[in-house]
């Protein structure tokens, strides 16, 4: 499975996913899905760290560009979207990545807009 790592919209498109993985009892896709979730809401300071890293560049590539758009993406399109990963931590019981969604949804500011699409 192939996914866009950052994407602000990845728990909503990983959402349909995970629920045929789950009804149809698809363990390896489950896990994959998990370990894709993972990826963008570490659970320990290591990873942590390296994430707020790469997305401190993805920023940075952003404020040198005169339109703000790096491949035709806005800064906030690239960024993981905590609110929906907090939905999808509580429907799949995927506690372990609300510690990374909810420290970034209180840091996320008023101004942050994503799309609506659920």
């Amino acid at each position: 499975m192939s996914y866009t790592r950052f994407d602000a919209n990845l728990p909503i498109q990983l959402t349909p996913v995970m629920r045929m993985a789950m009804k149809y009892q698809v363990d390896r896709v489950r896990t994959r899905v998990i370990e894709i979730m993972h990826d963008s809401w570490p659970q320990s300071l290591e990873p942590w760290i390296r994430v707020q890293y790469e997305l401190g560049v993805i920023r940075e590539t952003h404020a040198r560009n005169p339109d703000g758009l790096v491949n035709g993406k806005g800064y906030v399109e690239q960024l993981p979207e905590p609110a929906a990963a907090i939905r999808f931590a509580l429907e799949f019981d995927l506690p372990s990545i609300l510690p990374a969604a909810f420290y970034t949804l209180s840091h996320t500011s008023d101004f942050n807009e994503w799309e609506i699409t659920c």
